[in-house]
């Protein structure tokens, strides 16, 4: 990375009250993280000098900056797009889908959202200026809540089928197995969930987005090793209702009250290079 890029850099990660640390990278081309020192937060930026970074917006008063990646070596990828900044407590990375065609922070964030949120904004017209905080009001005063990645909108008329299928003080994860992206170290804990439909998965540390029985079984035919690699069962992608509190050790708590909220996951998962992203409950 020449002086000037490294500059571009530094300065605009310092306009969002950060720094970056950058070095030459030592297994992948490029990837990027978060450092904590102490109480200090950095981002970490590790590039071949072939791959270009940049950011291409950047808003001070947010905190926020979107950058984008061009790696030669993927000439049939589109250019990847982060959107880094602070959120509540924290600093933060979210990778961008790349249809979406982000070109702002503003639009980077509306990236994230999933189809289902943007309908219901525009069904009832949230105003510009709450659009992306994290307790959007609802024209019925009930309100749309966010914690890091979940969204959670309310569901007055949802009832469980299976009252008994009701999980207290249970874990929420979204699990990556793309390098060093990786979700799930801190999970939300919903004070009441329940869950319906999606998908049975079988997972474990070399797996953590699950397989599939019949993929198993295809692995087991290919490594008999592979039976004693402690799976357990789990669901993927599955229909989630919470109420009460959502704690996360990086964010405020929010509180649901008695009403059950639909949870819905930002769009990650979407992106090239998160193809082996899931939410696993």
């Amino acid at each position: 990375m020449n002086a000037v890029t490294r500059a571009h850099l530094l300065r605009n990660f310092a306009r969002i009250g950060t720094v970056a640390r950058i070095r030459p990278s030592r297994w992948n081309r490029f990837s990027l993280d978060i450092e904590r020192v102490g109480r200090l937060e950095r981002y970490v930026i590790e590039a071949d000098d072939d791959v270009d970074v940049a950011v291409v917006d950047v808003q001070p008063r947010d905190r926020h900056l979107l950058l984008m990646i061009k790696n030669p070596n993927e000439p049939n990828l589109p250019n990847s797009k982060y959107l880094c900044g602070h959120d509540e407590r924290h600093y933060f990375v979210a990778i961008i889908p790349e249809v979406a065609g982000a070109t702002t922070v503003e639009t980077a964030k509306q990236a994230l959202k999933p189809r289902e949120i943007l309908r219901l904004e525009a069904r009832v017209g949230i105003k510009s200026r709450n659009i992306h905080s994290r307790r959007r009001r609802l024209g019925n005063g009930m309100k749309i809540y966010r914690q890091g990645e979940f969204m959670f909108v309310p569901a007055p008329d949802f009832v469980p089928a299976q009252p008994l299928g009701i999980q207290h003080d249970e874990m929420m994860t979204r699990t990556s197995i793309i390098n060093r992206l990786f979700r799930g170290r801190n999970p939300h804990i919903a004070k009441e969930l329940y869950r319906e439909e999606g998908e049975m998965v079988y997972v474990n540390r070399l797996y953590p987005a699950g397989l599939t029985e019949q993929e198993r079984q295809r692995l087991f035919a290919e490594d008999d090793k592979a039976q004693h690699w402690g799976w357990r069962a789990q669901t993927r992608n599955p229909i989630v209702h919470v109420r009460g509190t959502v704690r996360h050790a990086e964010h405020a708590t929010i509180h649901l009250g008695r009403t059950w909220h639909r949870v819905y996951l930002n769009t990650e998962n979407l992106a090239t290079r998160m193809g082996h992203l899931a939410f696993v409950d």
